[in-house]
């Protein structure tokens, strides 16, 4: 009995031991299969990572460039510019011999832009009745020229040397420190400065003088000219033809107008010149056409007041002609829609504006030497050297002179050309004759 009872529990024991082993083989595994991956868990997900928010980037703070790089660029320009600044007299300005303006533009400033580098430019300035000043420049940066014309009259004078220790003496004078007053002088004189200062005098500004009017002139080199012709009627002047040799001289562009006259006159209390028949306020109503009714004495007086003169016959016929001593300004043929003469070919029936038909510009750049108005020269009526006898009572006459280019109610066409010459007789005036200036 008591051996099938340890029989049974042997066998129970066994049982269990069994299923010990099982459950520790299955828990084994489990462990193992956790450790390798085999029937884990699956494994969470993961959180998708939050992107960042976006920001916007901030502008950086533009640095101030540096002005030492701004300095560097502007010296690397290829054209410069030359201011000219005149203390505060208007002054003509010439660059090799070119008429670039007058220091009155813009309050005694004169800007003459685009200038080379790589050229030595003569710089002439000019002020009528104190003289000029000639330097040479090459510009290697913008420069500001400051000009005095007075200084340089005194300088270039002998006979206006300034003694040196008199300048000296009086400008080192020192004046000795005076005695402190009493107290109450002091407060009367507190007193006066006070009253004195609460009431200024009454000054009165006298009128602005009147600046003559500088116009654009050409320079006209010397040399021989041909003056005069062999060809045409016995009874003309302009025979025979010669050469003269002419020293360079400048010569207006335009003829004077009325406007520049009106100036004239304005400063120097001059009577105004009479009105044309064809047009009763002519002169004040017509600024830019020439100024006619204008006698030999006046168009000379204007010219000096100008700093000019007028011009001699044969400056002018030259001016006219050019270096090929042409017939006429633009050729050897009449053109009648190049000059203001008589008829209608050309668009005006009496006057035109200066400079209105340049087309017929002379070869030196004149405009209206034929046509429009006659002009007064500064040569007397003769006849040229060898030229054949001629029945003019006005020859060799003392109050004749030379009047050039017809006007805008002369005939056209020969003989009248940039060789004819016409006398004018100086104290007289004429509503077809003005003038322009050289110099």
């Amino acid at each position: 009995m008591l051996n099938q009872l340890n029989k049974n529990m042997t066998a129970s024991k066994k049982i269990l031991l069994v299923i010990a082993l099982i459950f520790t083989g299955i828990f084994v595994e489990k462990a193992q299969a956790q450790d390798i991956g085999i029937f884990s868990e699956p494994a969470p997900k993961k959180k998708p990572v939050e992107k960042p928010p976006v920001r916007k980037p901030t502008p950086r703070k533009t640095e101030k460039p540096d002005n030492n790089l701004e300095k560097a660029v502007e010296k690397v320009k290829s054209l410069f510019t030359l201011t000219v600044i005149s203390d505060p007299i208007e002054c003509e300005v010439y660059i090799n011999d070119v008429y670039r303006g007058t220091t009155s533009t813009a309050n005694g400033k004169l800007i003459i832009p685009d200038l080379d580098p790589k050229i030595s430019y003569n710089l002439r300035i000019y002020k009528r009745g104190i003289g000029e000043d000639l330097q040479s420049l090459q510009l290697t940066e913008d420069k500001v020229l400051n000009l005095s014309l007075t200084q340089v009259a005194k300088t270039s004078d002998p006979l206006n040397k300034v003694d040196e220790n008199t300048t000296n003496n009086t400008t080192e004078v020192k004046k000795e420190p005076d005695k402190q007053p009493d107290k109450e002088l002091n407060k009367e004189a507190d007193t006066t400065s006070t009253n004195n200062s609460t009431t200024p005098p009454t000054t009165v500004t006298p009128p602005k003088p009147i600046t003559p009017p500088q116009r654009e002139m050409v320079f006209i080199p010397a040399g021989d000219t041909v003056i005069g012709v062999n060809a045409g009627a016995k009874n003309n002047t302009a025979r025979p033809q010669h050469k003269v040799s002419i020293p360079g001289f400048y010569m207006d562009v335009y003829e004077v107008t009325n406007e520049d006259y009106k100036l004239f006159c304005d400063a120097t209390n001059r009577v105004y010149p009479t009105n044309p028949a064809w047009d009763k306020n002519y002169f004040l109503d017509k600024p830019n056409h020439p100024a006619i009714n204008v006698s030999w004495e006046d168009a000379n007086a204007y010219a000096a007041w100008v700093g000019k003169r007028l011009p001699t016959e044969e400056e002018w016929e030259k001016a006219a002609r050019g270096p090929e001593a042409r017939i006429w300004p633009w050729g050897k043929d009449y053109q009648p829609n190049l000059s203001n003469l008589s008829g209608k070919e050309d668009g005006f029936e009496t006057t035109a504006p200066v400079g209105s038909l340049p087309s017929g510009v002379s070869p030196y750049g004149l405009q209206d030497t034929i046509g429009n108005v006659w002009e007064w020269t500064s040569s007397r009526y003769i006849p040229y050297p060898g030229a054949p006898l001629i029945d003019d009572e006005r020859l060799n006459k003392e109050n004749f002179r030379v009047i050039r280019g017809g006007g805008y109610n002369t005939p056209s066409g020969p003989p009248l050309n940039a060789t004819f010459r016409f006398p004018g007789e100086i104290g007289k005036t004429y509503e077809a004759t003005g003038f322009r200036c050289a110099k």
